[in-house]
């Protein structure tokens, strides 16, 4: 099966949740990969050298909702459980599960989405 229209579809309903809600990614090279990938809405990079719970802290006192998306390699599972364990806003993971699904084993990173998409696209 072919995952690149599933993965397209989801990238563009991340799109349009996003001109609503932000997109917590773990740095600057995601965020720079969602831009490429046509997401316009806030994306806020966690990685900012603040101890984690002040982080989300921060987060859940500005917004009523943030979209996960932390890779979904080791490292990026552990954020991600921390995250959910501290944020007291409403988190949305269905598009960080979803990408996680339609991935190939080789795909574990958000920043590398823009070139994958690119590489099935041609």
């Amino acid at each position: 099966m072919d995952p690149e229209p599933a993965l397209r579809q989801l990238l563009a309903e991340l799109m349009v949740a996003n001109r609503h809600v932000p997109v917590l990614v773990e740095g600057k090279r995601d965020a720079k990969a969602l831009r490429a990938l046509g997401l316009t809405g806030t994306l806020v990079e966690i990685h900012h050298g603040q101890p984690i719970i002040e982080f989300t802290r921060q987060i859940s006192r500005r917004y009523s909702a943030v979209i996960l998306l932390t890779d979904w390699d080791q490292r990026g599972e552990q954020l991600f459980e921390r995250l959910r364990q501290y944020l007291t806003c409403d988190i949305d993971e269905s598009f960080r599960q979803r990408l996680k699904a339609l991935a190939p084993q080789s795909l574990y990173q958000v920043e590398d989405l823009p070139g994958y998409l690119a590489g099935i696209g041609s």
